[in-house]
Order: structure tokens, then C-alpha cells, then sequence
């Protein structure tokens, strides 16, 4: 810890009071480079496969439940409004 006053090397740490500030807070040091790992590419390998298939039929299923809460709603009121004028 070069770049580190001699009060700060001194210093105890907040986390844990046993250990130098420097040990805790490695940013305090100096500039932080980077490391010797890669970064890995892509998503997280979990060994859960990935359902890539398009959705045609619970797309279809939705659309047919929509026409007929349509169809349901139209026909009460068609019905409320027969009631009403009789």
C-alpha cells in the first residue's frame, strides 16, 4: 500500500476493527486494475433448457377465450336492454 499515507496504513478498519483499513478497503490503496480472469460471455449455465418453440397454440386458446367473453358480454346486454323495454 504504497499510495497510502502512513495514517491511513495506521488506521483500524470499520468491519473489523483487528485488521488495517487498507485490508477492508483495497480502493483506498490506488487504482484498482483489472484482473487476469475473462469475463464470461453469454447467460448464466443453470442446466435448464430453454424452450425456444413459438406459442401459436396458447395464442389461439387466448384469442378464442377473448371472442368469447365478447360474444358472452354482448349478449347480455343485447338481453339487459330486451328487459329493459318490455
Amino acid at each position: 500500500p504504497a499510495a497510502l499515507s502512513a495514517a491511513g496504513q495506521a488506521a483500524k478498519s470499520d468491519l473489523a476493527p483487528t485488521l488495517p483499513l487498507a485490508a477492508t478497503s483495497p480502493a483506498l490503496c490506488g487504482t484498482l486494475t483489472a484482473g487476469q480472469m475473462k469475463m464470461p460471455a453469454g447467460g448464466a449455465d443453470t442446466g435448464v433448457a430453454q424452450e425456444t418453440g413459438n406459442d401459436a397454440g396458447a395464442l389461439a386458446l387466448g384469442g378464442g377465450l377473448v371472442l368469447v367473453a365478447l360474444a358472452g358480454g354482448a349478449y347480455a346486454v343485447r338481453r339487459r336492454n330486451a328487459n329493459a323495454a318490455a
